[in-house]
């Protein structure tokens, strides 16, 4: 998706929001305000995707809001960034086997979100 531009005219920001190698994306909606809703599956260590998550917010200088949270078959954690806004990432074991993850991000003003692989 390339980035549009406001109602001012001036090209608007783009986040980029990656998902793990080899995930399959299973579900992708956008509001009018850059929000993000993309979900995605695989069968994978639960660890890599941890990884992924981690090395993407870091390099997008997002900050880990909270320790990720661990259940049983399931893990989540929530990244936010110094301008503002918030990337949450949710995911589960399913009775295959696999990853099922989702992950919403809510950008700060004036930004817009993409998904790619």
């Amino acid at each position: 998706v390339e980035p549009g531009h406001d109602t001012s005219g001036r090209p608007e920001q783009t986040i980029q929001v990656s998902l793990p190698r080899g995930a399959e994306r299973t579900l992708a909606l956008r509001d009018e305000k850059g929000s993000l809703l993309c979900g995605f599956s695989e069968s994978t260590a639960p660890e890599n995707w941890v990884r992924h998550f981690e090395e993407q917010a870091a390099h997008r200088q997002w900050t880990r809001t909270e320790d990720w949270m661990q259940g049983e078959d399931s893990w989540g954690v929530r990244y936010s960034h110094r301008e503002g806004g918030w990337m949450d990432v949710r995911f589960a074991r399913d009775r295959r086997g696999e990853l099922t993850g989702i992950v919403q991000v809510l950008p700060h003003s004036r930004e817009q979100t993409e998904t790619r692989r």
